[in-house]
Parts: C-alpha cells; sequence; structure tokens
C-alpha cells in the first residue's frame, strides 16, 4: 500500500506538470519528506530570498517618496524671500542667544559658583531670547512666509573666569544680537516694508539698545568692586532688584 501511494504521488505530480506546461520536478530525496509510517511526501516550493542585485532592479522600492511642493501663500503681499530667509536666520541667533544665557545661568547655579542673582539674571535674559523667536516665527505665519529652523549654535563658551567674564561675554552677545536686527531693519527699509519696519521699531530695536546700556553700565561698575566672586553677589543683590531667593 506504500508503494500505491508513492507511485500515486508521482502521477499526481506529472500530471500536474502536464497541465502547467513546466517539466516535472525530480523526486528526491530533498523534494520528498517522510511521513509516519515510512510513506513519502512531496515538500511544498518555496520562494528563494531576494538577492540585493534583485531589489536594485526595482526602483520603485528604493525611491524615496515624492515631497509635495509647497503651496503658494494667500496672504503674503510686499514680502520679500530675502526678508523671509533674514527673519529665520534671526531666530535662529535668537535661539543661540538663548541657549547661551542658560548655560551660564546654570553655571552660576552650580555649588561651587553659587551665585543666586546672577543665576535669576541670566536665566531671565534667556527666556527673553526665546520669546523673541516666537514672536519672529509668529511673524513669519502672519505675513505668509514659512517657518524654517535652521541648525542653532551650541553656546561658545561653559566655563567662566569669574561672573565679570561672563557679563562681558554677554555683552558681546547682545551687541551680535543687535547687529543682526539692524541689518534685518535695513533689508525690510530697502524692500519697502513698512510693516516689519515697525514691527522691528517698536518691539525689539529700542528695548535691545536699552538693554546692552544697563548691561554696559554694570560691566563698568563691576570692574571697579574689586573681586567679582566676593562683591559682585552683593551688588546684584542691591542693584538689579532680582528680589531675595
Amino acid at each position: 500500500r506504500e508503494d500505491r501511494n508513492d507511485n500515486q504521488l508521482v502521477k499526481e505530480e506529472r500530471g500536474n506538470s502536464q497541465r502547467t506546461n513546466s517539466p516535472p520536478r525530480a523526486i528526491t530525496s530533498s523534494t520528498m519528506g517522510r511521513l509516519r509510517g515510512g510513506r513519502w511526501r512531496l515538500r511544498p516550493r518555496r520562494c528563494q530570498a531576494r538577492a540585493p542585485a534583485d531589489r536594485a532592479a526595482i526602483p520603485w522600492a528604493l525611491e524615496p517618496p515624492t515631497m509635495m511642493p509647497t503651496p503658494p501663500s494667500q496672504v503674503r503681499q510686499n514680502y520679500r524671500l530675502e526678508c523671509e530667509a533674514v527673519l529665520n536666520s534671526h531666530a535662529a541667533l535668537e535661539f543661540h542667544a538663548s541657549f547661551q544665557c542658560l548655560a551660564l545661568a546654570f553655571y552660576l547655579d552650580r555649588d561651587d559658583v553659587a551665585l543666586k542673582h546672577f543665576h535669576r539674571f541670566f536665566l531671565l535674559r534667556s527666556h527673553e531670547h526665546s520669546k523673541t523667536a516666537e514672536s519672529l516665527m509668529f511673524l513669519q505665519n502672519r505675513r505668509g512666509g514659512r517657518v524654517s529652523f535652521l541648525d542653532i549654535r551650541k553656546p561658545e563658551t561653559q566655563q567662566w573666569e569669574s561672573a565679570l567674564q561672563a557679563m562681558q561675554d554677554t555683552l558681546h552677545l547682545e551687541k551680535c544680537v543687535n547687529q543682526s536686527l539692524l541689518d534685518l531693519h535695513k533689508l525690510a527699509t530697502d524692500s519697502s516694508d513698512a510693516h516689519l519696519c515697525d514691527f522691528l521699531e517698536t518691539g525689539y530695536l529700542d528695548q535691545q539698545v536699552k538693554f546692552i546700556k544697563e548691561l554696559g553700565d554694570h560691566v563698568s561698575k563691576l570692574s571697579n568692586v574689586g573681586s567679582p566672586e566676593g562683591s559682585l553677589a552683593g551688588y546684584f543683590s542691591d542693584k538689579l532688584t532680582l528680589g531675595d531667593g
């Protein structure tokens, strides 16, 4: 009976090959498996793994998805692409200034430095820079521009010799931010963009100049105090009116 079953399997395989016009498979031990009782059965065919060369022959499987073009804005008016690009660049600079002040604030809050009034002063300034960057991005959307998040540079310095040096570094940073604002304002003026000019004049240029003046006054006074780590903490407590920590 087992011999008849084997012969029947061979006949079925030959019949299948005739119907599909394909040559019959050779019945070998690699194509048959032994069942209990000594009988053999045909093993199912398996697809071979696709080789890398075969996958490379299918371009649609490797190409990245097509990016949809940015639709034109319906509210954009008298807003040049140059202004849009420079505004995005200045927003990235504001975030960099925020990170720089944040690094300084938490450096001054370390247990081996412990200048809490310095910490609060620079922490507040870090938040102001972040708010400025967010305001610029809101303006970008209102004018029909597109916000582009550029690479933000890490803080240039994360270790200072004294609080006075920290103030001097911050003064230099604020001047760079102010120069970037002036460049953006000049571009807006050359582009006859009255709205952008008014936005910068009423919201940021004057405040930036006032803060630079305040910071410069503190640097001048702190240079004559003496020991930065000793007397300057008390000076900030009295002069900056940041309150008790």
